[in-house]
C-alpha cells in the first residue's frame, strides 16, 4: 500500500451520506471512490494516489549471522537484520504526520522465532497502525 492517505474526521452535528466521490488533488483529477458514509465524530481514510513530492527509499538490507549456542543437542543460529528507510520531501512545508509501514516475516515452524528489536513497539504505536489499517 504505497501512496499518500487523507485522513478526515466528520466534525458536523449530522452524517454525510454515502456515495460516488472523484479525489482531485491541487486540481487534478487522481482518483474515483464510493465514500461509505459517515456518523458524527467518525473518522475516514482516503487514497489520495502517489505524491512524487515525497520520495521513499529502501536502501539494501544488512545481514550479520551468529552461531551463540551450539552443542550436540542443540543448535541455534541468529541472524539480525537491518535496513536503512529514507524518506525525502520536496514540498516547501513540513509533512505534520507520516506513517511508513514495513512488513515483518511470519513463519509457521515454531522453532523459528522473530524479535522486531527496533523501532520498538509500544500499545500507543500498535492502536495507530491498527487505527490506520481499518
Amino acid at each position: 500500500m504505497r501512496g499518500c492517505w487523507l485522513r478526515r474526521r466528520n466534525n458536523l452535528q449530522h452524517p454525510l451520506v454515502p456515495g460516488k466521490a472523484n479525489i482531485f488533488v491541487d486540481g487534478v483529477f487522481t482518483s474515483a471512490l464510493y465514500f461509505p458514509g459517515l456518523s458524527p465524530n467518525e473518522t475516514f481514510d482516503c487514497p489520495l494516489g502517489n505524491d512524487p513530492s515525497i520520495q521513499i527509499i529502501y536502501h539494501p538490507r544488512k545481514e550479520k549471522i551468529y552461531d551463540p549456542k551450539s552443542d550436540l543437542y542443540t543448535k541455534s543460529t541468529t541472524a539480525t537484520y537491518a535496513q536503512c528507510i529514507m524518506i525525502y520531501n520536496s514540498k516547501p512545508v513540513p509533512i505534520d504526520e507520516l506513517t511508513v509501514i514495513g512488513q515483518i516475516p511470519v513463519f509457521e515452524d515454531p522453532q523459528v522465532s522473530i524479535i522486531l528489536k527496533s523501532p520498538e513497539l509500544t500499545i500507543v504505536y500498535l492502536e495507530r497502525l491498527k487505527q490506520h489499517l481499518q
